[in-house]
């Protein structure tokens, strides 16, 4: 019987015995009772697209009867757009013999809810043709569920994981919080979350926010008011929580009574499901972290639990913190007892002479224990000779009595021989009856610190009083100013006996007494310790100048302390800055990171207003060859005013925007709601840009004439984003270059799938050179009397389903992608081994091989080495391997070109310049590059009998050859009369079908040999 086919890429699958189509349907009858009976959708369409049968599933997804289905079309069934967009073109591709599978939400009583997996069959008849199409449908609505279920809860993993490297990484709550709430969000599938907790004032419960994620959090918190009061009539969520430390989840929140304070928000944001958990530190809720989700999926018995044990792993978190918190705390009280023992004690018996020094006094100078003798004269041998009258004669006044205790500041020698400054206090505590003083004790105690400080609070004031920065010093009762720094003064124009009759207010016209008397409240309660604002601020001629002040409140007698810094350099840099940012510094015009952020929003506005816009992706034609001739400056010259020409063509409210190099885009904003009136205005406005770059630009005092190729993408309600919308225009303006250029193309989904082929043969070329699937075939050379002096290597791949491809339909997506490397070094290996074969037989060990070389092959650094390397590995004569380059070569590093060029010469390798005469080369490159060869191209070979112009060409080649002692072959040539006119104009050797067709190594052999 015929049995249903399709095909896979280009092969067929279609055997059996012939049955007619009536006779398919007719299947026996268990077949006909299953089909009738499975689960799974089955129909049958003829190929205009008729239904002729269906089984009752299928029906049955639609909610209509087989009278109302069989013997309609498709299109008549199915939703119009489902149908343009899905299900046609599919259906198209099956007609044509493909089997074709996909997965689509598809109806189910007429409501698309479900997924399933659909096929498309073929149906063959007994010669192969398609005459039908078998429909199946299998539901795979659970297979997605579950897919979308293990997705989630992975996502959540993935956040326990977060958030524990979070708890080890983080040191207290206000780091750790944020990390949560945004990874709930942005990880966890949750729309929305946020942590707070209660601020009980004066008795009346304030929420505090600690952290927040997700939209609608502002309003929430706005609108919600939460008591802590357990007899309150407000009993939602949070203050439930907050009381009784249990977790509330709540799955149905808009309908929830506790939830009545968040209807309105969940209702404007459409969250359907909500969790309020609790975050315990020493015992006590400390927090509560609340979820919401539009999905109430997202919030299932899984998800719960896990969400359960985030919040567990949170509070042992915050016990941690406020563990780490309180053993600091100890650790500073602990280390201020010790700090506050830093003297060192000493205790003098006079009747001896012997003085006790403590561990700490020794230590003070860096000795040990046995680095000092027990004596009064160890002290003074330590004291700086500048020093030692003045701490003598202290110490004799207090033991005379003229003093009540011995006070002194001196300096004492460390053991490292340098000095530091140290406080001597002291006191008789011992007399004898007489009076004479018997034991005197005191303390030494290190004051270099103080004495350095009060050294730099002397140098501080006069660095301040010489300061830039502007310092201010006022009352903070009548704000007068009690000092201004120089700095301050120089600025204003105010002299110093001025400025003692002003306030802060007299410079600050921003301010008037109550608001500024606000702004010094928090520094006076001590909520605050500083207060920073921007402002501007006045001088005496009335200029003003942008301002930054810092105020604090100082000193045991407070003090207001302004330090003001003029902030105008920096304002013009801030604002240079985001010109830099948003604008390109050649033409002005906005740059790609501004025209991405007004494109999201002209998409956001299309889809509200209705109205349709347009982007139209500009690129400017052979700009690159402008710069190689003319120079990168004549380039910047001709872009500023191409951009002055295409601003001068569009509205106010449109965008002009500069992407880099010559790429320009235009955005349009409010035009038609008609898709097609939409795309005219989009064309009206496109043809005038195209119009207005036509005009020729005046460059180094010569007309220049500029044309562009632009790609029109128009978008509406349907735009997905904003970077499809970009590819999109991309593509367009791709087709207009194809077209020849100077014309404009709009996007149409067509491009999308050439595009898609594109990707897919790239892959098939990578494939292809891993799997050997390239050949060279080869093309003999003659000379004048039909002899064989040679032959060109020509790169061929057998594709496995096109067959056997010619370079035109690979080589520039292999240029495109590199490709050409591996495939270059390919052709080199194989052309080398050749060569090495034909050295081994006396028919063809004389004759030379050519192979083509790509510019980018040619530029690679290792090139020369390659070449090389592959010439020594087969064994080959280097002087029968010849390498053909074209023009283009001679674009980039010439110099460079050259020796490469001559490194190789000298090893007997020669050259070709291949297509001569359809390039940009020059007499001076002639004579200058290391040549064998010119070929002339065959686009001036073809009609040069009965074109004069391409007569004139070839002959001017040939001379040329004469002039330059270079060879010159002609390829293409396929008629007696070509080659003669060849001939008679002095060319002495041809390539072509005249002369035999390329082939592969075994038929060329024979050919050659001949």
């Amino acid at each position: 019987m015929v049995r249903p086919g399709g095909r896979s890429s280009s092969k067929r699958v279609s055997d059996g015995r012939s049955r007619s189509a009536s006779e398919d349907i007719g299947e026996p009858e268990f077949f006909r009772r299953m089909i009738a009976a499975s689960a799974d959708r089955f129909a049958y369409l003829d190929r205009d697209l008729r239904y002729r049968a269906a089984n009752a599933s299928y029906l049955s997804s639609w909610g209509l009867t087989s009278e109302q289905v069989i013997g309609r079309r498709v299109d008549e069934i199915m939703d119009r757009d489902f149908y343009a967009q899905v299900v046609g073109p599919r259906l198209a591709a099956c007609l044509g013999g493909e089997m074709v599978v996909y997965e689509a939400q598809l109806p189910r009583r007429g409501v698309r809810t479900g997924w399933g997996e659909v096929s498309y069959i073929p149906w063959l008849d007994a010669a192969g043709s398609v005459e039908g199409i078998v429909v199946c449908v299998h539901d795979i609505t659970a297979r997605k569920h579950s897919h979308a279920t293990i997705e989630r809860l992975t996502r959540l993993y993935r956040i326990l994981t977060e958030c524990s490297q979070a708890i080890v990484h983080s040191q207290e709550p206000s780091t750790l919080l944020p990390i949560v709430c945004r990874e709930l969000v942005t990880q966890g599938g949750l729309d929305m979350a946020w942590i707070g907790r209660t601020d009980a004032d004066a008795g009346e419960a304030r929420i505090e926010c600690l952290a927040m994620d997700g939209e609608g959090g502002a309003e929430l918190l706005g609108a919600l008011s939460s008591s802590m009061d357990p007899d309150g009539l407000d009993d939602e969520p949070f203050a439930r929580v907050m009381r009784s430390a249990q977790g509330y989840w709540s799955l149905d929140l808009q309908a929830d009574p506790l939830t009545r304070p968040w209807h309105a928000s969940a209702r404007r944001f459409g969250w359907q499901a909500s969790a309020s958990l609790p975050l315990t530190m020493r015992g006590k809720v400390f927090a509560v972290l609340s979820v919401y989700a539009c999905d109430r999926e997202v919030l299932d018995e899984d998800a719960r639990d896990l969400l359960a044990e985030l919040a567990r792993d949170i509070s042992y978190a915050l016990e941690h913190y406020a563990a780490i918190a309180e053993l600091a705390d100890a650790e500073e009280r602990w280390k201020f007892a010790l700090e506050g023992s830093d003297a060192g004690v000493w205790d003098w018996d006079l009747r001896t002479g012997k003085v006790f020094y403590s561990a700490g006094w020794k230590r003070l100078l860096g000795l040990g224990e046995e680095d000092i003798c027990e004596g009064l004269d160890a002290w003074k041998d330590r004291v700086h000779p500048d020093d030692l009258k003045a701490l003598t004669d202290a110490i004799d006044h207090h033991l005379r009595g003229r003093a009540a205790a011995l006070h002194h500041e001196h300096r004492l020698r460390r053991r490292d021989g340098l000095y530091l400054w140290s406080l001597g206090r002291g006191k008789v505590v011992e007399r004898a009856a007489d009076g004479t003083p018997l034991r005197m004790i005191g303390t030494t105690t290190d004051i270099s610190a103080r004495r350095a400080a009060n050294d730099s609070l002397s140098r501080l004031g006069e660095i301040v009083e010489k300061a830039q920065t502007e310092v201010y010093v006022f009352d903070p009762k009548g704000f007068c100013f009690e000092q201004v720094n120089q700095g301050a003064r120089a600025n204003l124009g105010y002299g110093m006996e001025e400025l003692m009759r002003m306030t802060p207010l007299d410079l600050m016209p921003d301010y008037d007494p109550p608001t500024f008397s606000r702004l010094l409240a928090p520094l006076r309660d001590g909520s605050r310790s500083q207060v920073v604002l921007e402002t501007r601020h006045r001088r005496k001629d009335g200029s003003c100048y942008p301002a930054e002040i810092r105020l604090q409140l100082l000193g045991s007698e407070p003090r207001f302390v302004a330090l003001v810094t003029d902030t105008t350099e920096r304002v013009r840099a801030e604002e240079a800055i985001k010109h830099l940012a948003f604008f390109d510094p050649l033409t002005g015009l906005p740059n790609r990171r501004l025209l991405m952020d007004r494109l999201e929003r002209a998409i956001a506005a299309s889809r509200r207003s209705h109205h349709m816009g347009a982007l139209i992706f500009i690129d400017l034609d052979d700009f690159k060859t402008l710069n190689d001739t003319l120079g990168h400056d004549q380039g910047d010259r001709l872009l500023r005013q191409v951009a002055k020409r295409l601003a001068s063509c569009i509205r106010e409210s449109d965008t002009l925007a500069r992407l880099g190099g010559d790429e320009f885009v235009v955005m349009l904003e409010c035009l038609s709601a008609q898709a097609q009136t939409a795309a005219s205005q989009a064309e009206v406005l496109a043809n005038k840009l195209l119009a207005a770059l036509r005009v020729p630009c005046e460059l180094e005092n010569r007309e220049y004439r500029c044309s562009a190729s632009m790609g029109v993408a128009v978008f509406g309600r349907q735009a997905k984003s904003v970077e499809e919308l970009m590819k999109q225009a991309d593509m367009a303006m791709y087709r207009a270059k194809a077209a020849g250029r100077d014309t404009l193309r709009f996007f149409d989904p067509q491009m999308q799938v050439e595009v898609s082929s594109r990707a897919a043969l790239a892959t098939s070329l990578r494939q292809g050179l891993e799997h050997g699937e390239f050949l060279l075939h080869y093309q003999s050379q003659v000379d004048g009397a039909g002899q064989v002096t040679g032959a060109e290597g020509l790169l061929r791949w057998q594709h496995p389903q096109r067959g056997l491809l010619q370079p035109a339909d690979f080589i520039r997506l292999a240029e495109e992608t590199a490709t050409i490397l591996p495939l270059g070094r390919w052709v080199l290996e194989m052309a080398c081994t050749e060569l090495a074969a034909w050295s081994e037989r006396p028919e063809t060990a004389e004759l030379t091989l050519a192979i083509n070389i790509s510019a980018l092959q040619f530029h690679h650094p290792d090139f020369v080495e390659q070449v090389l390397a592959a010439v020594e590995r087969h064994g080959c004569n280097p002087k029968r391997l010849k390498l053909e380059i074209t023009e283009n070569l001679l674009l980039e590093d010439r110099d460079a070109m050259i020796a490469k060029m001559s490194m190789l010469k000298e090893r007997g390798i020669s050259f070709a310049l291949d297509d001569f005469g359809t390039g940009y080369s020059s007499l001076t490159d002639l004579g200058r590059l290391p040549l064998k060869e010119l070929k002339i191209d065959l686009s001036f070979v073809r009609d040069l009998v009965t074109n004069a112009n391409d007569a004139a060409i070839a002959r001017t080649i040939i001379g040329l050859g004469d002039t330059f002692a270079l060879d010159v072959i002609a390829e293409g040539v396929e008629t007696e009369a070509q080659r003669d006119w060849l001939a008679e104009h002095g060319c002495r050797a041809f390539q072509g079908y005249l002369f035999g067709r390329p082939g592969p190594a075994a038929t060329s052999a024979t050919r050659l040999d001949a």
